[in-house]
């Protein structure tokens, strides 16, 4: 364990900055821009400021502690706050397990036994079927406990094919695929199949892959480990996605409450539109949604988020007493955002979603969030143009957006119990038992 001190002097500093920061963004009524007074904007922003500002001393001081003291971290470092709170020092305590130190020794001195192994095949057929048993277990929890995601992904997937790929092999249309293959397993000749399936599948599967990615505080030409650093000359031909689902689906289970979820087509991550809709999807949450379908309608929780894999802008609700009346204040909430956005809803949003990129993570989760985005080719640029246009956005571009991208035909699925059926029935979905 480590324990690191800041002192309260260093943290108003870093409030000061952050102030500034802000100051020159925020728009308030009765003031010049850049010439809000300090007390303004703590009244109106002070929690959210101090958040953020303590997520990045966390962030700055945890990676040069671990840095001083030559650890490297085997996973992400557990944090235990002690003191914290504006104007006040921050002392919290560092928890890590440390990488182990190995010794790289040569092999050639080194004597290997070969061994012959035997497989039973009915050791093999029994431990596939655990196998399918127990994914199919953990499957079937995830409806309760994931049921806004999967109908999120069942509304998306009747928008454009990479949702409705993504759909057919993590979603609703999964979970009840991989339910009916663990049914057929009580036929022998099924279980012979799948097999069958599988070794087709092997054969096709590229021995050698195309990323592999190495994290570590040593330049690639210091690195001993064994492995040879190349680049991959595979290549493969594009995918052939799933068709877009036509039909929404009312999926039916064993669950008292609902899912609600609402997609409408939007854009990637590159477009300039993006940054806008991240920011409006948080103003929608926190302005209306949360209080008119949560705290009003009785639902765990409610909200808006947009997918930039997927191109969807989606709303969803989760477990939720009501299903139609959900879907109403969906549409009010649009409404609402072409009249009703406040400059403190607009500032309290871009924090958020200014939070969420600039969330510390330990030195591995930093690397392999690089590795992801070169795989998806989004540069280092790109991810702070999207942070600049974030900060910029403003409530006229929220508008905008709401008109040009939610006030289109949306598609809808909902993950509800029985006593839904007629009601979803009478709402168009077609009905869907997992």
């Amino acid at each position: 364990d480590l324990k690191v001190f800041v002192d309260k002097k260093t943290m108003n500093t870093y409030m000061d900055d952050k102030y500034e920061e802000i100051k020159g963004t925020v728009n308030l009524k009765g003031f010049r821009p850049g010439k809000v007074p300090r007390e303004i904007l703590k009244r109106q922003f002070g929690k959210a400021v101090f958040n953020e500002v303590l997520d990045k001393v966390i962030k700055d001081t945890s990676t040069k502690a671990l840095e001083e003291n030559k650890i490297k971290p085997a996973g992400q470092p557990k944090l235990d706050l002690k003191t914290y709170g504006e104007d006040k020092d921050l002392e919290y305590i560092i928890s890590v397990t440390e990488l182990p130190k190995v010794e790289i020794k040569s092999i050639e001195s080194i004597k290997f036994d070969q061994y012959s192994v035997k497989i039973d095949n009915s050791e093999s057929e029994k431990r596939i079927k655990e196998i399918i048993e127990f994914n199919s277990s953990i499957a079937e929890k995830s409806l309760t406990q994931n049921g806004h995601s999967l109908a999120m992904s069942s509304a998306a997937s009747q928008i454009n094919t990479k949702a409705s790929s993504n759909e057919l092999i993590s979603g609703l249309t999964f979970v009840k695929n991989l339910k009916s293959l663990k049914a057929s397993f009580s036929k022998q000749d099924n279980i012979n199949k799948y097999i069958d399936l599988m070794e087709g599948i092997q054969n096709k599967i590229a021995n050698t892959p195309m990323y592999s990615y190495i994290a570590s505080s040593l330049d690639k030409n210091q690195l001993n480990i064994g492995v040879p650093i190349y680049n991959s000359d595979i290549k493969f031909t594009p995918q052939t996605l799933v068709p877009v689902q036509e039909k929404s689906f009312g999926w039916i289970t064993g669950s008292q409450v609902c899912f609600c979820a609402e997609a409408f087509p939007t854009v990637g991550s590159k477009h300039p539109d993006a940054p806008k809709l991240s920011v409006l999807a948080a103003v929608l949450r926190n302005g209306y949604l949360h209080s008119a379908i949560r705290e009003k309608g009785g639902a765990y929780g409610a909200g808006a988020a947009h997918d930039a894999i997927a191109q969807t802008f989606q709303f969803y609700s989760y477990r939720d007493p009501k299903c139609k009346e959900t879907f109403s204040e969906f549409s009010n909430s649009r409404l609402w955002a072409l009249d009703n956005i406040s400059e403190n809803q607009l500032e309290e949003g871009i924090l958020g979603v200014i939070s969420s990129i600039d969330k510390p993570m330990s030195p591995a989760g930093e690397a392999a969030n690089d590795f992801i985005s070169l795989i998806k080719n989004k540069s280092q640029e790109e991810r702070l143009e999207f942070r600049t246009r974030v900060k910029e956005t403003k409530v006229r571009d929220l508008k905008e957006m709401v008109s040009k991208y939610l006030s289109k035909d949306s598609k809808k699925a909902v993950l509800a119990g029985e006593s839904f059926n007629e009601t979803l029935i009478d709402q168009g979905f077609e009905i869907k038992i997992i």
